[in-house]
């Protein structure tokens, strides 16, 4: 095995580690209310998981800027720090626009809709009379709330307050659309 092999793979073995400790640490997070306005549940992504994006987007930062600085010396031959330096680039953009969704995407679940808000789909509304399905997608760790227009609001876990969305589903919807996934949201909430 070369020097560069086992770089590698010590740099995977440590972004696994670093990526079970974030979870762990997001979901021994206590579970925070939703904000109320006006008689509305208002949620966004709680402060730890912004917390460990910005951490992510600090980490990708180093690395590109090493690469960079660094300069072909440190690679194989100067093409390898060319690919290198743009798989940098692209990986802190990719990190930077995860970030800035984090930052600004906002849930409002009014009496007569739910709405979300993104910076990168802009608002989306849905009226609880045309909803036409929900899932709880396990792996994704979201509700999927499709309107019969076409319209789809995605509900990530690690939103403040998504346990009290779960229980407006179950408010205002028919039990045959919203028990399965709201009883698969319980189990793998705790």
């Amino acid at each position: 095995m070369t020097t560069q092999t086992v770089t590698l793979l010590m740099a995977v073995l440590f972004a696994a580690v670093a990526v079970a400790g974030a979870m762990a640490y997001l979901n021994a997070e206590p579970r925070r209310q939703a904000t109320v306005c006006d008689g509305s549940l208002h949620l966004r992504f709680s402060r730890r998981y912004r917390a460990v994006w910005i951490a992510i987007l600090l980490g990708c930062l180093g690395l590109t800027a090493h690469d960079v600085l660094a300069g072909p010396a440190g690679w194989v031959t100067p093409t390898d720090w060319v690919y290198g330096t743009l798989v940098g680039i692209a990986l802190l953009l990719v990190v930077l626009a995860a970030l800035i969704h984090v930052l600004r995407y906002r849930l409002n679940v009014h009496s007569d809709r739910i709405q979300a808000h993104s910076p990168w789909f802009g608002s989306r509304s849905v009226r609880w009379d045309s909803i036409a399905s929900v899932r709880y997608a396990v792996f994704a760790g979201w509700f999927r709330v499709a309107g019969h227009g076409g319209d789809v609001i995605r509900a990530s876990c690690y939103l403040e307050g998504i346990d009290e969305f779960a229980e407006t589903l179950v408010r205002h919807l028919p039990p045959s659309m919203v028990d399965a996934p709201v009883a698969r949201f319980r189990r793998i909430r705790g």
